[in-house]
This record gives C-alpha cells, sequence and structure tokens, in this order.
C-alpha cells in the first residue's frame, strides 16, 4: 500500500501531535512498530495502555489477543495501531456482540462484505458468526480498510466510505465540484486517534 501526499500529511499531522510515524521496511508508513522477543517496545505499552482505557470490560485474555491481532494488522496493512483502537471505538465501543443496520461485532462489517474481503484476503470465513469473534473481526476489518485506503488514497475518503459504503462515497465524489465530502465519521476517528497519539506518546 503507497501513500498519497494528502494520506502522508494526515499521519504526519497525527505526529505533531506526539504521534511516532515510521516507515515499515518494504512497505507504507506505519505510525507504530512491532518488535521482536518478549519485551514490549514503546508502541506496543502504548496500545496495551489505549486498550486498557477502551475495553477494560473484555479482560486481560482478550484484550492481549486484541493487542496481537491490531498489532499484525499494522504490520501487514500498514495502518497504525491507535487508529485502528480508534475505529473500533468509534463502530462499537469495544462490543464484540455490537449489531446495527446488519452490521456486526467490533469493527462492525457486514456479512456479505466480509466474506467478499476474507475471500480475496485469505482468511477463514464460517459464516457471520465469524464477525463475532473479535480476533477475526479486527483480521478482516482491518484487510478491508486497507482495500479502502489504497482505493481512495486518502484516508479520510477511506473512513468515510468505510462508513458509509465506497460507491456512496464514490456518488458524492462525482457530485461535488471538486469540494470534497467530509464525513462527520472520519473528523471523529482521527480526532479520536490524534487524542490518542499525545495521550499515550509517553509509554
Amino acid at each position: 500500500m503507497q501513500l498519497a501526499p494528502r494520506l502522508l500529511a494526515t499521519f504526519l499531522a497525527a505526529a505533531l501531535l506526539g504521534a511516532a510515524v515510521g516507515a515499515k521496511a518494504g512497505g507504507p508508513v506505519a505510525a507504530l512498530q512491532p518488535t521482536t522477543g518478549t519485551s514490549l517496545s514503546t508502541s506496543e505499552k502504548a496500545l496495551r495502555a489505549a486498550l486498557w482505557t477502551e475495553a477494560r470490560h473484555l479482560g486481560a485474555d482478550l484484550r492481549e489477543s486484541l493487542a496481537e491481532a491490531i498489532t499484525s494488522a499494522e504490520a501487514k496493512h500498514g495502518i497504525p495501531a491507535l487508529l485502528l483502537v480508534a475505529l473500533i471505538v468509534q463502530e462499537s465501543g469495544f462490543d464484540p456482540t455490537a449489531e446495527n443496520a446488519g452490521a456486526l461485532g467490533l469493527m462492525q462489517l457486514r456479512p456479505f462484505v466480509a466474506k467478499d474481503c476474507a475471500r480475496r484476503s485469505g482468511l477463514a470465513w464460517k459464516g457471520e458468526a465469524t464477525l463475532l469473534d473479535p480476533v477475526r473481526n479486527v483480521q478482516i476489518a482491518s484487510a478491508y480498510f486497507s482495500e479502502l485506503v489504497d482505493r481512495f488514497e486518502s484516508l479520510d475518503l477511506a473512513l468515510a466510505a468505510y462508513n458509509k459504503g465506497p460507491e456512496l462515497v464514490k456518488r458524492q465524489l462525482r457530485n461535488a465540484n471538486d469540494n470534497t465530502p467530509t464525513a462527520r465519521f472520519a473528523i471523529d476517528v482521527l480526532g479520536r486517534y490524534q487524542s490518542y497519539t499525545a495521550r499515550f506518546a509517553a509509554y
């Protein structure tokens, strides 16, 4: 995934508020770097602190499984871990059983979208119940979000497409007379992400 200038600028703006923006070898810019070995890096500690703050109700074992899934998604797709946390909070408040308008689980994917994305990504799909598995939900949803970032080459548009659907955002762009539609959803997620990077920068 290659970052367009507008997307890179978004990440750099977050960096001014405390994000540790780096480059993943052979891949896209990523705000957090996974490490090897048994010790936790500063960024991994920040992720776990954010999960403790937002998902304390899930219990230590599930939080740790989610931390590993989010870190893996960041390494694979180049999406900052704290941005994924912000997206989960916005979508479901870390409720694995959340359901709204047919969308399911932590990151609120509709089953037909998730099934197609799982197939493209080589991820296991065992029906709608797959989305109620928090780890599987993060794996599939982060892959889907990465596809949207590639498609729209803009983080705010990718977030709008994640929320509204990519076809609706495409229609809005065609009718916008060069004025990019701004979604409240994207503003809220990015604001939360920037808040996290500032709040947890000291870890």
